[in-house]
């Protein structure tokens, strides 16, 4: 098998250089799909079950924000509303 390999790689240069790049591509997008499920598994799907019972729970949007989410900063001075 190796010796088949090697004489590949000695009779048709260009093609082994392509083929060889074509594997490399092929197990970067396994690895890279594998990392891309565990971050699912692992960060989003519990941060938008957490998210949504505390939406659920506490409504929205939170007494700080207006209604689409921005913090309000409201001033000592007087009692109007200033976004950042």
């Amino acid at each position: 098998m190796i010796e088949r390999y090697f004489s590949l790689a000695d009779s048709h240069r260009w093609l082994f250089v392509f083929l060889t790049l074509l594997l490399a591509l092929a197990w970067y997008q396994v690895v890279y799909a594998t990392f891309e499920l565990i971050k699912l598994l692992a960060f989003v799907l519990p941060n938008r079950i957490i998210r949504s019972k505390s939406i659920r729970q506490h409504g929205w949007p939170p007494r700080h924000c207006d209604a689409d989410g921005d913090v309000i900063l409201k001033s000592l001075d007087d009692d109007t509303d200033k976004k950042p």
